[in-house]
């Protein structure tokens, strides 16, 4: 189930690291591997300034769907300010994205609300 297709209010971009292992010789030399040419731990912080109930439910019966173990797709237009080639790097078919904690709901008014969203990726690849 996609995440829903709300454009955020701002949109703060961790762009994570790629896997591998960093190898120290007595000499002081540093060697590294990397793994995959995917990153891992890519994190998408979204705010979401007040949106109507109905627009918050959405989110909210999302989370309550997914938990912090799910992965699902995110639209595009989550990333907000990004180029579309920022936003093709970073949301490809190869990533999936899942909740790193519960959303933070915050009343501003009456009917309005202020929802905070972490997303941290999951590389998408098939096992063999």
């Amino acid at each position: 189930m996609t995440f829903p297709t709300i454009a955020p209010s701002a949109c703060v971009l961790n762009p994570g690291d790629y896997p591998g292992t960093k190898f120290m010789a007595l000499n002081g030399v540093e060697t590294r591997i990397r793994y995959t040419s995917l990153r891992t731990g890519t994190t998408l912080s979204l705010t979401f300034s007040n949106l109507s109930e109905t627009a918050m439910r959405l989110i909210y019966d999302h989370y309550n769907l997914q938990g912090t173990f799910g992965m699902f797709p995110v639209p595009n237009n989550l990333f907000a300010g990004f180029t579309s080639v920022y936003t093709t790097l970073f949301n490809s078919i190869s990533v999936r994205w899942r909740y790193q904690e519960a959303p933070t709901i915050t009343p501003s008014r009456a009917g309005l609300h202020t929802v905070q969203v972490q997303l941290v990726s999951i590389p998408n690849v098939p096992y063999s």
